[in-house]
């Protein structure tokens, strides 16, 4: 009797522990608002505060949506009213905004409007939005750069990565093929140039990316991409490169161990896409039973990798820990759990961000996994 009553305690403490495994919070976006799967750029990043911004497509173009730490939303005022000497725009409507929020809340952002007059064309504006002002940002202080700065990443002592870009990222219209992108770290009112190539993540001395080649030729970043261009996987320790070989690294650590996939991702595509992770400059390719995976981020003891996994059906946010995949929607027992779509990052903390779905409107999570 006594044994079937601690049977039946250990299956109850069994129970609470598998459905205590794991705590969720979501966060909604606007009504309408919508993020695509498939962009080459991690559309959420969060700072070492825990405020979050997310870069969203809505019936009125692009916008970007930001959390504070304690979960107030807000949708980012609309850009700095048309500039003297510009091309007049709607300036409520951009094509493309985006941005990267610093460690003091200031964003760091792009956007980009389509005008026609007497020719057709489109107006980059680079800026800086810090609550109380949005400003233009000034090229001036990386050199004054051709092409426009895009900021791609922030790291926990409040500096942000740019590049320069040619190739707009959400509509792949085309300014300059031929330009390589420019790599920047800018930190207060420094702004220091690294080797070229385009910068996805930043860690301690660490920057990571790749470069795109056209033959023996780098040329800009191309937004899906066809078979003519080849990636290389490229590592930064201070300004200087290091090519890691075939691919493009999302995420880096701050020992330097750089995750990504074997190419850009592209929708249809006949080839598959393959997640990586370099260690030093060993690339392994992250088995797993989907036709396609990426890898966006990588934890500091360099254990535990977060990503996505997708075939013709569906896509699955995943983490990889000691190299056993794992579909984070298998550790949410609640009735009606959300689709958890793609992994972006992980916090200093331990807990998951990305991109999910429930009741068929998008959600940002963040998971924490007790094991």
């Amino acid at each position: 009797m006594r044994f079937a009553g601690l049977l039946a305690l250990l299956f109850l403490l069994a129970s609470y522990e598998r459905a205590n495994a794991a705590t969720l919070r979501i966060l909604t976006l606007p009504s309408n608002a919508t993020i695509d799967l498939y962009s080459e750029q991690r559309a959420v990043s969060v700072n070492a505060r825990g405020d979050v911004v997310v870069n969203v497509v809505t019936d009125r173009g692009s916008r970007i949506v930001a959390w504070d730490r304690i979960g107030n939303r807000r949708l980012l005022d609309p850009p700095i009213e048309n500039v003297p000497g510009e091309p007049r725009v709607d300036v409520k409507r951009a094509e493309t905004a985006w941005g990267v929020m610093a460690t003091d809340g200031r964003v760091f952002g792009v956007e980009t409007y389509p005008f026609e007059g007497a020719y057709i064309g489109t107006v980059v504006r680079p800026y800086i939005w810090d609550r109380a002002k949005k400003q233009i940002f000034q090229r001036a202080r990386c050199g004054g750069v051709g092409g426009f700065l895009f900021p791609t990443a922030n790291s926990s002592d409040d500096r942000i990565a740019m590049s320069t870009r040619s190739v707009d990222p959400v509509s792949s219209r085309t300014f300059d093929d031929a330009t390589p992108p420019a790599a920047f770290i800018i930190q207060g009112e420094r702004c220091d140039a690294l080797e070229i190539g385009w910068i996805n993540s930043i860690a301690g001395v660490y920057a990571s990316g790749y470069r795109t080649y056209e033959g023996s030729t780098i040329v800009s970043v191309h937004p899906n991409a066809n078979h003519a261009f080849t990636f290389r996987a490229v590592r930064w320790n201070g300004k200087r490169a290091l090519e890691l070989g075939a691919g493009i690294s999302f995420g880096v650590n701050a020992h330097g161990d750089c995750v990504g996939a074997s190419r850009l991702l592209e929708i249809g595509a006949a080839l598959p896409v393959r997640a990586i992770v370099w260690h030093g400059s060993r690339a392994t390719t992250l088995a797993t039973k989907s036709r396609n995976s990426v890898a966006y981020a990588i934890n500091e003891t360099g254990r535990t990798i977060v990503g996505s996994v997708w075939d013709d059906r569906a896509r699955h946010a995943v983490r990889w820990r000691n190299g056993r995949e794992e579909r984070l929607e298998s550790f949410l027992h609640a009735q009606d759990p959300p689709q958890l779509e793609v992994a972006y990052g992980i916090t200093p903390d331990g807990w998951i961000y990305g991109i999910g779905r429930r009741h068929g409107s998008t959600v940002i999570f963040f998971l924490s996994v007790s094991r």
